[in-house]
């Protein structure tokens, strides 16, 4: 039997495991455009991510042949540090199962459905938890777009109440029902309120580049543009099956996990995800328990969903769906 785990490890690891990463990558637009591009580091106490913010000072300007020139160093504050965070599936075959599955067809069947669940588990982990506040055990946590596109916050080591270029850009929509949200010339009209958004989490060109939002505003936003919302040319996230459409230039899409009536402004410029090369779903061969009677192999992950730019992300909130 021995053989037959060795076959198995085997089995997971060149053919099921792929499969089931593609699978997670592609279960959410965020996850098809960040995770699958996640940025490597080796070690360290912290996941260290690069910013830059610049107190100007009197260190530029223009001058005139022989004039002093001010050399004084302006204050940067360079680096955020996010806590590593891990994931993990596990796969059981119980003794139970080896013994009423015995032979190689069956016990192969038995894993594609144990892989299968694990699949599941770990989309659920990551989509679920890149929308919800964290909970009990938020130290353990990916971040998530509520901790990112927030004021007032601690994020990346660098809490925002007193350094506000590290707050996102946030706006409550104040319309009072779904009338009044459709309604072309009041001051809460939806398109209104997107291009506030929009606009004020741009820099020049430098704009957002992804909207996501749940189904039941995504269907408010089409009923009120029509045919002119869908996506016109090359679409990453068109191509692998969501319905996309156009803002701005933005790819703009659904998703189920998305907090009801919310809407993002996302550049994915300043949002990605960093892991560590030893442990981006990393597969680790069964092994029996002195005290059980299984064998359980896993799937690890290790890395953070990071940003170093908030001020490039926005959120329009409390959007009337009656």
């Amino acid at each position: 039997m021995a053989q037959i785990y060795t076959t198995l490890d085997t089995c997971i690891r060149d053919h099921y495991l792929p499969q089931v990463v593609d699978n997670i990558f592609n279960s959410n637009p965020l996850l098809k455009l960040l995770l699958g591009k996640a940025k490597s580091q080796r070690g360290g106490q912290y996941l260290r991510v690069p910013i830059e913010f610049v107190d100007e000072g009197d260190s530029q300007g223009f001058y005139k042949g022989y004039e002093l020139l001010n050399n004084t160093q302006p204050e940067i504050l360079d680096t955020a540090r996010f806590d590593w965070v891990q994931a993990y599936a596990a796969i059981n075959i119980s003794g139970r199962d080896e013994m009423m599955n015995e032979g190689p067809d069956a016990i192969i069947d038995l894993l594609e459905a144990r892989m299968k669940n694990a699949e599941k588990r770990l989309k659920k982990a990551f989509t679920t938890k890149l929308f919800a506040a964290k909970g009990a055990n938020a130290a353990d946590e990916i971040t998530s777009l509520n901790d990112i596109v927030a004021i007032d916050r601690s994020l990346g080591g660098i809490n925002s109440t007193t350094e506000t270029w590290w707050d996102a850009v946030l706006l409550a929509n104040g319309a009072a029902d779904l009338a009044e949200l459709k309604t072309v010339l009041d001051a809460d009209f939806l398109i209104t309120d997107m291009a506030t958004q929009f606009r004020k989490a741009a820099d020049g060109s430098d704009s957002p580049n992804l909207i996501v939002t749940t189904d039941e505003v995504m269907a408010v936003y089409e009923s009120i543009v029509g045919a002119q919302a869908r996506w016109e040319g090359n679409s990453i996230l068109g191509d692998a099956g969501w319905t996309v459409f156009r803002y701005k230039g933005a790819q703009m899409v659904s998703d189920k996990a998305c907090t009801a009536q919310q809407m993002y402004f996302l550049n994915t410029r300043y949002l990605y995800f960093k892991v560590h090369p030893k442990r981006n779903f990393a597969f680790q061969p069964f092994l029996k328990p002195t005290n059980q009677d299984t064998q359980v192999a896993y799937i690890f992950w290790m890395g953070q969903f990071v940003c170093s730019q908030p001020r490039r992300q926005a959120l329009l909130s409390a959007i009337p769906l009656t």
